[in-house]
């Protein structure tokens, strides 16, 4: 499980360089689907109302779980600056925080899906630790296994590194999600 992990981890990484470049491109790919969900913008409200996708042929290099426009109706980043009505009338806004969304989560649906594990109810889980690392081991039906270590490796008394490879669990979704972060920017305690 620790080889393929290496190998998923080298194309993972292949396909999020893949996924910043072709962004700007991607984001002009898209057309648009009505979505009922809870939306950040309205104080957690369910809305229905028109979201926009990747065209299926590009549908691996968004989340799997939502559309992408996320970065704007979800206030990432400097998103609660813009009003609804700013937004709705430029074109220019609603194609650059398709851009934010398609970077912040780059290739996100690859990771799910093609990288992705397939746990069911007969997958079992083991919890151990080490250290400040949380490690989880999952078993599925084939015997098959996949790993998770997450956890903060300290660098000093101040900043540390945030770490999180193997697969991990999103949301309730069957799969288990490619996770790549080996290395991150120090993070201030």
């Amino acid at each position: 499980m620790y080889v393929r992990w290496l190998l998923t981890y080298l194309i993972s990484v292949l396909s999020t360089i893949v996924a910043y470049l072709l962004s700007p491109l991607l984001a002009m790919c898209v057309y648009k689907e009505l979505r009922t969900d809870v939306v950040k913008r309205f104080d957690k409200q369910i809305k229905t109302f028109d979201r926009y996708y990747l065209w299926s042929v590009f549908n691996w290099f968004q989340t799997h779980d939502n559309a992408c426009d996320e970065y704007f109706w979800g206030v990432y980043g400097d998103s609660d600056k813009v009003t609804v009505a700013e937004y709705d009338d430029s074109i220019l806004l609603r194609y650059w925080y398709r851009i934010a969304w398609l970077t912040r989560n780059p290739a996100y649906g690859f990771g799910h899906t093609v990288l992705g594990f397939a746990r069911d109810d007969s997958t079992i889980q083991t919890d151990s630790t080490w250290g400040n690392f949380k490690i989880r081991v999952w078993t599925n039906a084939n015997g098959k296994q996949a790993f998770n270590v997450k956890g903060q490796f300290f660098i000093s008394e101040e900043y540390y590194f945030d770490i999180n490879i193997g697969w991990k669990p999103h949301k309730t979704f069957s799969r288990l999600m490619q996770a790549d972060r080996l290395f991150s920017w120090p993070r201030k305690v």
